[in-house]
């Protein structure tokens, strides 16, 4: 049986394209498993890839996703938080949170792929959570709505008069804002790595 040239370019386009299918679902996998196994132990940059991912990609030392961010939320790990001593982008949100830039400059900045943002992904920094010292659960304080006002991800934070500030996970970036201008000491909403 004899293809002709046509043939041979599409059967081996076919198979190209099948390869790097199965390749893709493979590495996906396994970088699921190296995340698992590799939480993150700091809350990373807006669009950060996985850790085991974004330890090897970001050197730390290019600082250019520190320079890009108009708020100065992103510094460097110190020693105890860093990989073979090398320090790598952070934001603590307690210091200074992240404000989510509308065009994401620090993203754009990194020129290593450590930061990558795909159409239409909504930005994923850290995970809230709510603690017990909540003013307006404690004291019912309905002047204190800090956190659903100053919110910069629209829904992400309700007000349950009863209850107190509610958490739509889905919408909520962890950014830390809230954790930032929350008045009780220590802070009642606090952000974890996501």
């Amino acid at each position: 049986m004899k293809f002709d040239a046509e043939e041979k370019i599409d059967r081996k386009g076919l198979f190209r394209q099948g390869f790097l299918h199965i390749a893709k679902s493979v590495f996906n996998a396994v970088e699921k498993k190296m995340e698992a196994a590799a939480p993150r132990k700091v809350i990373r940059p807006p669009f950060a890839v996985s850790e085991p991912a974004f330890l090897a990609l970001c050197s730390g030392s290019c600082v250019k996703c520190m320079k890009a961010c108009p708020h100065g939320a992103i510094k460097l790990t110190d020693a105890g938080n860093s990989v073979a001593g090398m320090p790598t982008p952070m934001i603590v949100p307690g210091k200074t949170p992240c404000y989510l830039c509308e065009d994401f400059p620090c993203v754009a900045a990194c020129p290593t792929g450590a930061l990558r943002r795909e159409e239409g992904q909504p930005p994923k920094i850290g995970t809230l959570v709510l603690g017990t010292g909540c003013l307006r659960r404690k004291t019912r304080d309905s002047f204190c709505d800090d956190c659903v006002r100053k919110c910069p991800a629209p829904g992400a934070i309700s007000m349950d008069e009863d209850a107190g500030p509610v958490v739509n996970h889905e919408k909520c970036a962890g950014c830390g804002v809230c954790e930032f201008i929350c008045p009780a000491k220590p802070p009642a909403l606090r952000i974890i790595p996501a």
